[in-house]
């Protein structure tokens, strides 16, 4: 069910790239030397620095920008992809957007991980999607594109701050294209409004048990399987940053 779903992408014979959309991170710490880049760190900063971080007294600390820095639920869910990948017998390459913009991707077989607020790749290839993920009123929340200014949230995130476990979304967009000789090639882009909903998206794809459930969903709409596009929506239950659970919100075919 997976070489179904994952098509090109899960063929051993072809490329793939993981590429990943990064935040920019300040780092903190002392023993930074003196640069254009290094920032003094307010006062508030010092009492959570020492929380899990050695510091000795009177030690002053900097912060700088950090590029190329990975919150660790993206990281599990590129973990997960490649290690399906190499259950196919493939190979992989992993490069930061920074290094592979959209541009980069075309002709590729590519899972993108970020968020059209963080990724300008993903905002490129989720532009003309029905769903996508936005930062609107102070909260994330997830829009259907197609209906009319000021219509368009579907759903919010609810980062709750207390016992009750926060609510969040992921959304895998699956885009099968084609490259300039023919060969048939897919990106698939895994976005949320918070971290786990990315991890949630890449454990949906690479479930079997969870890609048969959508397959049979495919079929009860008429469809013989998966489509060539098609966005899902997963529900995710989280508490901190962490997820702690996730089920299915709805899905989208896309017709191109």
């Amino acid at each position: 069910i997976l070489a179904e779903a994952w098509g090109p992408l899960g063929n051993p014979s072809e490329d793939m790239l993981i590429c990943v959309a990064t935040n920019l991170h300040m780092i903190v710490r002392p023993h930074i030397p003196e640069q254009r880049q290094r920032f003094a760190v307010p006062n508030e900063f010092y009492p959570i620095y020492n929380e899990n971080h050695p510091h000795q007294q009177g030690e002053v600390l900097y912060m700088e920008p950090a590029r190329i820095s990975l919150p660790l639920a993206e990281s599990l869910a590129t973990v997960l992809l490649a290690n399906t990948r190499r259950a196919f017998g493939g190979g992989y390459q992993i490069l930061p957007e920074l290094e592979a913009p959209a541009s980069a991707l075309r002709d590729r077989n590519t899972f993108l991980i970020g968020t059209s607020v963080n990724s300008n790749a993903a905002a490129t290839f989720l532009r003309n999607m029905p769903l996508n993920i936005v930062f609107s009123n102070d909260r994330f929340a997830v829009v259907d594109q197609r209906k009319p200014e000021g219509q368009q949230e579907v759903f919010s995130a609810d980062p709750q701050n207390g016992p009750s476990a926060a609510v969040h979304y992921g959304l895998l967009t699956v885009i099968s294209t084609s490259d300039s000789a023919g060969k048939p090639r897919r990106i698939v882009v895994i976005s949320g409004t918070w971290s786990a909903g990315i991890q949630a998206a890449a454990e949906f794809f690479t479930s079997p048990a969870r890609m048969k459930e959508l397959k049979d969903r495919f079929k009860a709409g008429g469809l013989p399987g998966f489509p060539a596009s098609y966005q899902v929506l997963l529900r995710c239950s989280t508490f901190g940053t962490r997820l702690m659970s996730y089920e299915y919100a709805g899905h989208e075919v896309v017709q191109k």
